[in-house]
């Protein structure tokens, strides 16, 4: 197959899945399977497993999910409020210490 009839042909595909509301990762996934179909690659499941199992078990990336989900507690709790007073008067008292 002709280079420019797969990018054009991926581009418009693209464009469907994201209009259609899937999500960027999927979209990106689901992009990459269908170029190594496309590019008549005969090992791409083999391929698509490894990187994808490479690329998902990556212990740096539970840090985010909980990063989000401790700052989504302290947003929902009382303790916020004091944590924002505590907060702003250390930084009233750094500024004073610079002056």
């Amino acid at each position: 197959m002709d280079p420019l009839l797969i990018a054009g042909i991926l581009t418009v595909v693209l464009f469907v899945l994201l209009a259609a509301g899937l999500w960027v990762s999927l979209t990106l996934m689901l992009l990459g399977l269908l170029t190594m179909v496309m590019l008549d690659n005969n090992a791409y499941g083999l391929i698509f497993a490894t990187t994808t199992w490479g690329a998902s078990s990556s212990w740096a990336l539970t840090a985010l999910p909980l990063f989000i989900w401790m700052g989504e507690i302290l947003f929902r709790t009382p303790n916020m409020d004091t944590y924002l007073i505590y907060l702003q008067a250390l930084v009233i008292l750094i500024k004073m210490k610079t002056i």
